[in-house]
């Protein structure tokens, strides 16, 4: 297997993340967070009625998104995370689990990185 090149910027953005970042998070409560969860489950089910690809008989089992956002004049990053629509509709967490590992495969896709295979094909 390559190795591959890492910028010097990018070693020094892990260093940070990894050892210098200043980690603070929050939980919004249940009515803040009603709206946006709605609209990610409405997505959800935008995409399953997408005549193409042919998801029509399946049962939505919710979906999980990460935003994220940065301050140019802060150099800050800010990521919101929801995950509640799979508790919504009840998926299972192994299966849940399975998704993320298949949404950070096709993330390093997009970004031109190789994701190895296991026998099962995840």
């Amino acid at each position: 297997m390559g190795k591959i090149d890492v910028t010097d910027q990018q070693k020094i953005f892990r260093d940070s993340i990894g050892q210098k970042a200043t980690v603070q998070r929050e939980t919004v409560g249940v009515e803040q967070a009603a709206i946006p969860n709605r609209m990610l489950c409405d997505l959800g089910l935008k995409i399953q009625d997408e005549p193409k690809l042919k998801l029509g008989a399946y049962k939505y089992l919710g979906s999980a998104a990460v935003h994220i956002y940065y301050h140019e004049v802060l150099k800050q990053l800010d990521f919101v995370s929801q995950a509640n629509p799979l508790v919504l509709y009840r998926c299972p967490e192994d299966v849940a689990a399975r998704a993320v590992d298949d949404l950070i495969r096709e993330m390093k896709s997009v970004f031109g990185k190789r994701n190895g295979k296991l026998r099962s094909g995840f």
